[in-house]
């Protein structure tokens, strides 16, 4: 088909007309008093300039920028730029500044910029959703159309064409390897807990030489025996498995087992792990995981320990000083993992101990001994004698107040007699003695305790 030059006259009689069309669009646009007469001869110069990236991710929308000119000599009351959208793409117009900007189906925006001056100009940006199925390498071509109702003598910079063209980022390398932990929400203290660490690798590559590390909370023990053969104890508190090689979509499971005796009732205790390779992950916020278990007490039906304490009732500034501890169970059953604790008071210090051979104890800093008796038989008992010394700076009347305390690895069904105190009067410069009381028990040691010593 041949195309036949457009005179300037028809190409007015175009724009009248399409500003007759116009007009009957939304009254946002106002475009009444563009359908004037145009008596005079051709005053403006109008150019336009539709640009933007070259380039525009897949999943972003597609930012341009128009920009028109009045090169003169007279000012243009109003102008209108007719863009077309790239065909069959579906884009839609989101925002706009600087101009009356508004859609028409699915190829056409239309923008009002009102009176620009000689030598004057207008720019802004507009903004274009896209659709996020778009192929990859589609080249998105626009094409703006700038017209005046004051005419336009130069029409060779009348319209502006761009292109940009959608890309998409290359595939992930490496192997992205996703950790999840699952596990007990609380425990019994003194039982185990067993941790899932089931580690999956979401490709695209092959992991090579993966490692399930676990921290284990202050307290816990790692139980080897009960836990996955390939997990082993590398440092004090870390458990280390190790996976080996992990195809993409693939995963495994690991157990880490631990113990419990070491948390106090009450404790709630964060357990984390983490997995990591020799192949680069490129995404490691997933490559952590961790769960937190609350550690309970219930009582021990037939346990029931019991703590006396026996000491002087006077000494001397600068001399020694000797407690008495029996410890003993008066239930009807046997008591593990029992743990006797002694806080010397202000002013003394703890010189020995003497306990039975299967009685652990240990002293620091000569003022707190914590002693472990592993089993306690029904009606069994232990005695344990500690030897201090009270400091010569105690130069006034002083009441010494020693308290020891018995736990186990259970809660006690009575622990009222769990702890004992003795206090001893520190005697004043040149006291003498203080004599008996004349309604002291007649067998101090048998209060606070119902069974019967015998040696050790």
């Amino acid at each position: 088909m041949k195309n036949f030059p457009i005179t300037t006259r028809g190409r007015r009689a175009l724009l009248i007309a399409a500003l007759a069309f116009i007009v009957a669009l939304p009254s946002a646009f106002a475009l009444q008093p563009l359908i004037e007469p145009i008596l005079e001869p051709p005053p403006a110069d109008m150019s336009v300039t539709l640009s933007g990236p070259a380039e525009t991710p897949r999943g972003q929308p597609v930012q341009a920028k128009i920009n028109i000119q009045n090169l003169g000599p007279k000012p243009a009351p109003k102008s209108l730029v007719h863009i077309r959208l790239p065909e069959g793409q579906n884009l839609r117009l989101v925002a706009s500044a600087s101009a009356v900007c508004q859609q028409y189906g699915r190829s056409d925006v239309y923008c009002i910029f009102e009176s620009i001056g000689p030598n004057e100009g207008r720019a802004g940006p507009l903004t274009f959703s896209v659709p996020s199925g778009i192929a990859c390498g589609s080249k998105l071509v626009f094409v703006a159309e700038v017209l005046t109702t004051a005419g336009d003598f130069n029409e060779t910079n009348n319209w502006s064409k761009w292109m940009t063209k959608i890309t998409c980022e290359p595939p992930s390398v490496g192997a992205d390897l996703v950790l999840k932990k699952s596990g007990p929400v609380s425990v019994i203290r003194g039982n185990n807990v067993t941790y899932q660490l089931g580690v999956r690798n979401a490709g695209p590559e092959t992991a090579r030489n993966v490692n399930v590390m676990d921290t284990l909370p202050v307290g816990m023990k790692f139980i080897a025996s009960e836990s996955d053969p390939a997990c082993l104890l590398t440092s004090k508190d870390t458990v280390s498995c190790q996976v080996g090689s992990m195809p993409a979509s693939q995963g495994k499971d690991v157990k880490v087992t631990v113990g419990t005796l070491g948390v106090d009732c009450g404790t709630t205790v964060t357990n984390m792990a983490r997995v990591e390779s020799a192949t680069p992950d490129p995404n490691t916020g997933n490559n952590k995981s961790k769960l937190q278990t609350t550690v309970t007490c219930e009582p021990q039906p037939g346990t029931d320990l019991a703590i006396y304490k026996k000491g002087p009732r006077s000494a001397q500034p600068g001399g020694n000083i000797v407690y008495d501890l029996w410890i003993g169970n008066e239930g009807d059953s046997p008591a593990q993992k029992v743990l006797v604790t002694d806080e010397a008071p202000k002013g003394v210090t703890f010189d020995s101990v003497a306990a039975p051979i299967d009685v652990k104890c240990m002293m620091k800093d000569s003022s707190m001994l914590r002693c472990t008796i592993p089993l306690l038989e029904k009606g069994e008992k232990k005695r344990i004698t500690i030897t201090g010394t009270v400091s010569k700076r105690i130069t006034e009347c002083t009441v010494l107040t020693n308290t020891a305390k018995v736990d186990a690895s259970v809660s006690d069904a009575d622990p009222v007699d769990n702890v004992s105190s003795v206090k001893t009067l520190v005697l004043c410069k040149n006291e003498p003695e203080p004599r008996p009381l004349l309604n002291m028990p007649k067998a101090e040691a048998d209060v606070g305790i119902s069974f019967r010593l015998r040696n050790e």
